[in-house]
């Protein structure tokens, strides 16, 4: 390695004056390096030759597509002999590519793909999604694709599925809302819409709701994800001419290529229905999320919007370009300056922050005392084989945080859970409601605290902590300690999952963790202060652990 080049350098035998006759000869080699390992690596993509080319190309991610900014322009040279020997001669001189500066906050990347791990970890799920936007730029600061790993156990980087399209389920009711609010098709927000046990629209299939109402008020209908309640409201104004739903879609920007920079993006899939019984009962299922193929990106940016007071903004991975006299920051972009009204957009926030925190939303098990989450459920059947599968469900939650001054927007999708939890609110929205804690408890929300998890529980601090008794009692008499028991005393014992080691030195912290059957990797010196995943939490043997120390 280079390290062991310069460590040899060192060495007498090679310091003599002339090292051409030292006998060390050296080969430099080209590679390509993560720095921070696997996070976000799918997004940021990979380089390798092709068959159609043996030259080093983009061939997934950022790298892929934008390639021609980042690849540059090859030189040429050939080697020429002159007196003292054979050397490079540059006939055409090599012009690098331009660096790009990416989103990507590593803290905040940090956070959503080990909240997404330990989900699926907890669920045994087949795959994950999670995306995290700053609301008012649209800049991506995390996105994670995590899939289960073929050959090991544990889940890996995997397709990115952000952008691909899929069934969305009632994730898709806010955008339908939004249209409605917009074209005036409901106003009153308490107006009471009919609903019963089923709707047979259009004389198709009856649309049913999970939980049975008489009827429910135009908010409840998001709080309580009603299909029915949805499609009467949609097609009050689009039975006529179904297609025109399509239509809004298409107007407010919805069906347009983001252009984030990720490879493999694909466009929403909405189908332009005729104007006739088959259209009409398409959509009344468009509108509550079924018939279509939206990414995840895409359902997002939406909601960000709304969180963005109805400004439409553009969803990014790239933020600067650089290189040889070139130094160009990105500015913010917007897919629609404004696609409803500041109005509508405050009326969808409090139906959103209803969903979670009303009595009845679909949402309310993401309660905290912390961050106030708003945001939607969606739950939809997998299609196999041309026809739902009733066995495998695609569960998601998108929302933002706080809900009173929104500063992230967050999607996440949970494909097939086995077991301890089958919900999208005990999914997905698990996974929502703990980046939120994790970013509030850095200060990451505009707030200045720094809580950990012991603070929030109201507990005193780890001041000293040791796994040996012996050692413990004998501080504990010299200090002539009789109270603050948390104070010095080791970590809570854990029934299952990760050990908490909180408090302990490293040696104790490694130790403990490796019997346990973890691997460990740290960061700083003294005593353990963090450790991510957090102590209790179900992850296989194996599994990195990273502690946090501090003097």
């Amino acid at each position: 390695s280079y390290a062991d080049y310069r460590r040899l350098r060192t060495f007498p035998f090679f310091r003599i004056p002339n090292r051409n006759r030292n006998g060390l000869s050296v080969e430099s080699k080209m590679r390509r390096v993560n720095p921070y390992g696997d996070m976000a690596r799918r997004s940021i993509g990979g380089v390798g030759a092709t068959r159609k080319c043996k030259e080093i190309h983009g061939i997934s991610g950022l790298e892929k597509a934008l390639d021609s900014m980042l690849f540059g322009t090859p030189g040429i040279a050939k080697k020429v002999a002159l007196t003292r020997g054979i050397v490079n001669w540059t006939d055409k001189p090599a012009i690098p590519g331009l660096n790009i500066r990416t989103t990507i906050d590593i803290k905040m990347q940090d956070i959503v793909e080990n909240e997404l791990n330990n989900l699926l970890t907890y669920v045994n799920a087949d795959w994950g999604v999670a995306v995290l936007m700053e609301v008012a730029t649209g800049d991506i600061k995390a996105i994670s694709n995590l899939e289960k790993n073929p050959s090991a156990p544990g889940y890996i980087e995997g397709m990115n599925r952000a952008v691909l399209g899929y069934e969305p389920g009632s994730v898709i009711k806010p955008i339908s809302m939004l249209i409605a609010l917009e074209d005036g098709i409901v106003n009153d927000l308490s107006e009471q819409i009919p609903i019963g046990k089923s709707f047979p629209y259009a004389g198709g299939r009856g649309i049913t709701d999970s939980h049975y109402s008489s009827s429910l008020s135009v908010a409840e209908v998001i709080e309580q994800s009603s299909n029915i309640g949805m499609t009467r409201i949609i097609t009050r104004r689009y039975d006529a001419h179904p297609g025109g739903f399509y239509h809004r879609l298409k107007q407010i920007g919805f069906l347009e290529p983001m252009n984030t920079g990720i490879a493999g993006e694909s466009v929403p899939r909405v189908d332009s229905v005729p104007s006739n019984r088959g259209g009409r009962i398409s959509l009344s299922r468009q509108c509550y999320g079924y018939a279509t193929e939206i990414p995840p990106l895409y359902t997002l940016s939406v909601y960000n919007a709304i969180a963005n007071g109805g400004r439409y903004v553009r969803p990014r991975l790239v933020s600067r370009l650089t290189g040889e006299d070139i130094d160009s920051i990105l500015p913010v972009t917007y897919i629609r300056d404004r696609i409803c009204s500041e109005a509508n957009a405050k009326k969808l926030q409090s139906m959103l922050t209803d969903v979670v925190w009303g009595a009845h939303g679909t949402g309310r098990r993401l309660k905290n005392d912390l961050v106030r989450i708003a945001g939607k459920t969606g739950t939809c059947y997998m299609i196999e084989g041309g026809t739902y599968n009733t066995g495998k469900k695609r569960l998601a939650f998108c929302g933002f945080f706080p809900a009173e001054n929104p500063k992230y927007s967050c999607i996440v999708l949970t494909c097939h859970p086995k077991q301890n939890a089958l919900g999208a609110a005990s999914t997905s929205g698990e996974v929502v409601k703990n980046v939120a804690l994790k970013l509030y408890s850095r200060g990451m929300l505009g707030n200045s605290s720094d809580l950990s998890a012991e603070k929030a529980a109201g507990d005193s601090p780890v001041l000293y902590a040791t796994a040996r008794n012996g050692h413990h009692e004998r501080v504990r008499s010299e200090l002539e300690v009789k109270g603050a028991r948390r104070s010095l005393t080791r970590p809570r014992d854990i029934d299952k999952g990760i050990p908490d080691v909180v408090g302990y030195g490293l040696r104790d912290a490694i130790a403990i963790l490796e019997k346990a059957g973890y691997n460990v990797t740290f960061s700083g010196s003294g005593y353990v202060t963090r450790q991510t995943p957090a102590a209790g939490n179900s992850a296989p043997r194996g599994h990195r652990v990273t502690l946090s120390l501090t003097e």
